[in-house]
């Protein structure tokens, strides 16, 4: 079936670990604010009232700690939903670019929920994956971004 989770992508920091502030300047570069939970931040969507565009989370503990200076934050995830999304606003490509954009500033690298290295290869071909279920929503009517899908995968 179709299906319209997450796809994430992960990185973890070589050595110690950001603080929350850091994660939180690095990212604000890129457009991302404060989402609604500790530990989430959000890339509003263009159009106002849409669901954001990219989501970016970390440790909960991490966000509510009292003294974030002595917080350590070991991996963020950057993740994308699909369904909420419109292909034309190419979410997964500015996933990727943001992705390699705080890793190399972060000191981090990019990986799978499995903890594999996502190399530029492995990138490109999670793209036509991601591609090809924009293609198989739209086939079934439920096109990425329209009120029927956000519906359906909320």
């Amino acid at each position: 079936g179709v299906g319209g989770g997450w796809w994430g992508g992960v990185w973890r920091g070589v050595g110690a670990g950001w603080g929350p502030g850091f994660v939180g300047e690095v990212v604000a570069g890129h457009g991302f604010a404060c989402g609604a939970l500790p530990g989430r931040l959000v890339l509003p969507a263009v159009r106002a009232g849409d669901p954001p565009l990219l989501s970016l989370e970390y440790d909960t503990q991490a966000a509510l700690a009292e003294d974030l200076e002595q917080s350590a934050v070991h991996e963020v995830l950057l993740c994308l939903d699909i369904p909420q999304v419109p292909s034309e606003q190419q979410p997964f490509q500015r996933m990727c670019v943001i992705a390699q954009e705080l890793a190399k500033i972060m000191e981090g690298v990019i990986i799978d929920g499995n903890g594999y290295r996502i190399d530029s290869v492995a990138m490109e071909n999670i793209g036509k994956d991601v591609q090809d279920l924009y293609l198989l929503l739209a086939q079934r009517d439920f096109h990425a971004g329209s009120m029927l899908a956000r519906r359906l995968f909320s």
